[in-house]
């Protein structure tokens, strides 16, 4: 997403960026923020229970919890933003894919490389030269707790402090639309709610549709995830309709 805004003229997205752990109060956050708007004016943020992207203690993580939180209440209700709030309808891929990207450390590309139609079989390619080890399920189920239950309070907290939002779920914005056009009308929304004019450059919209057609980013399939050695145990104890799988589609809502 912020590599397809990113292509847009008045658009400078900084992709994820780490807080360190010089950053644990509002006031330390607010500063580091105000710092990164002299060069962008959006940042693509991501939360994970693991404490990035600050520096949280993993074994702590539970006790941490509340300090975690607040932190992201911090950056998405500081005033005079808007926020893209994008949630997976699917928690399990995304949560497992994470986990196997932490063992081997390999995920998706820089925020700032150009698109390739060739990202997720290169990633893919990759990935099959690594020994990846049964994934612990305790992990599985505690991210899946936090996703859906602080998630949900981090939304409600966009919406008490009066914060612009866009709410998109990525299956409905990315693979459902079945051509380019589609996704291209999609990009569209995102930017008139940013109050952004759509792109039109030719060649700008080429690596658009190269970044939101699933065929070409999608990294994970069912190969990949049969890496896993204890990857059925996983599909068993938490596929649902509720949490979606990893070897079946969902039925769209």
């Amino acid at each position: 997403m912020h590599r397809a805004l990113s292509l847009h003229n008045d658009i400078r997205c900084l992709h994820e960026p780490h807080f360190g752990g010089s950053v644990r109060t509002r006031k330390a956050l607010w500063d580091r923020v105000e710092d990164i708007k002299r060069s962008h004016n959006g940042i693509k943020h991501v939360w994970d229970p693991n404490g990035w992207p600050f520096d949280l203690e993993y074994s702590r993580m539970e006790s941490q919890v509340p300090q975690w939180l607040a932190l992201n209440e911090a950056l998405l209700t500081f005033p005079d933003q808007r926020v893209i709030f994008l949630r997976r309808r699917n928690l399990l891929r995304p949560i497992v894919s994470d986990l196997m990207g932490t063992q081997v450390d390999l995920f998706s590309p820089d925020g700032d490389a150009p698109a390739s139609p060739h990202e997720g079989e290169t990633y893919r390619r990759e990935l099959r030269t690594r020994v990846l080890a049964p994934i612990e399920a305790w992990k599985v189920e505690k991210y899946l707790a936090i996703e859906r239950n602080l998630a949900d309070r981090l939304r409600t907290a966009v919406d008490r402090a009066g914060i612009e939002c866009l709410d998109l779920e990525y299956e409905a914005f990315l693979e459902q639309p079945t051509t380019s056009a589609g996704r291209r009308r999609n990009v569209d929304t995102v930017l008139a709610f940013l109050g952004r004019e759509p792109i039109i450059d030719a060649e700008r919209l080429e690596q658009l549709d190269v970044l939101l057609d699933p065929t070409h980013q999608r990294q994970n399939n069912a190969d990949t995830y049969r890496q896993v050695p204890n990857i059925d145990e996983i599909e068993f104890r938490f596929g649902n309709e509720e949490t979606g799988w990893l070897f079946r589609n969902q039925a769209p809502n």
